[in-house]
């Protein structure tokens, strides 16, 4: 973002979509550890108005109402934590999280959240993590541009046992806008209740999930431990 002055530009989801656009992982990576090393990304967020990470966090607390502190949750796209750090207030305690950037690794774990942090991008290639190893996996605002591609969603469903829920939460206009999704994500989600991959227990829409932007919140019930269709082709 440029400088007017010596007033830096205010943070825009429009403008920081657009320079996304552009980049690469590789390069999209080296953006978000810029980003959180000048301080900068969590007061990004809050000067949109994401209310993502709460949302989720109660969501999951909602369908867990009892022991939660045997559910192992994997937040993927974890980020500085600030899903987790919710759940954790609400009494959930085995987490750990899969991220690919150091620097908001570096910054969860000065929150002792999570037991296990993952710097790998979640693209569709095997994990090191064993399938079935959770009860549950959040994703709030990883399906977004030079995010999460499609095919994170095929190592989600392995990492997570059978019985298991999936949460996502993303801005609606995303399946419409990033290339990535157009045409492929909705269709993929649609793919794997047909083919009892998953179960949708809900879709809702969340307004304004950001400042003017709706949300999409959706919990998926995992049925399967591998996927037998193959992946989407790259674009």
């Amino acid at each position: 973002m440029s400088n007017v002055g010596n007033q830096p530009e205010k943070f825009t989801l429009q403008d920081d979509f657009e320079e996304r656009r552009k980049l690469n992982p590789t390069q999209m990576v080296a953006k978000i550890d810029e980003w959180v090393r000048a301080g900068k990304y969590e007061d990004d967020m809050d000067s949109i108005g994401n209310q993502g990470y709460h949302i989720v966090s109660r969501t999951v607390g909602d369908y867990y109402k009892t022991n939660r502190e045997n559910i192992k949750v994997i937040d993927v796209a974890a980020g500085t934590g600030l899903v987790s750090l919710e759940l954790k207030k609400l009494g959930f305690k085995e987490m750990d999280a899969v991220d690919a950037s150091e620097e908001m690794m570096k910054v969860a774990i000065k929150r002792n959240i999570f037991n296990k942090y993952y710097v790998e991008y979640v693209d569709g290639h095997r994990l090191p993590i064993e399938t079935d190893t959770y009860d549950c996996a959040v994703v709030s605002g990883g399906f977004s541009q030079s995010f999460l591609p499609c095919n994170a969603l095929f190592e989600i469903v392995r990492i997570v046992k059978p019985g298991g829920i999936i949460c996502i939460e993303m801005i609606e206009s995303n399946l419409n806008r990033v290339p990535e999704f157009v045409d492929r994500l909705e269709p993929l989600w649609k793919k794997f209740a047909v083919e009892g991959v998953w179960e949708v227990l809900k879709k809702d829409i969340i307004p304004e999930l950001v400042t003017g932007e709706n949300g999409l919140l959706m919990i998926y019930k995992v049925l399967t431990s591998e996927i037998s269709f193959p992946q989407l082709p790259p674009l």
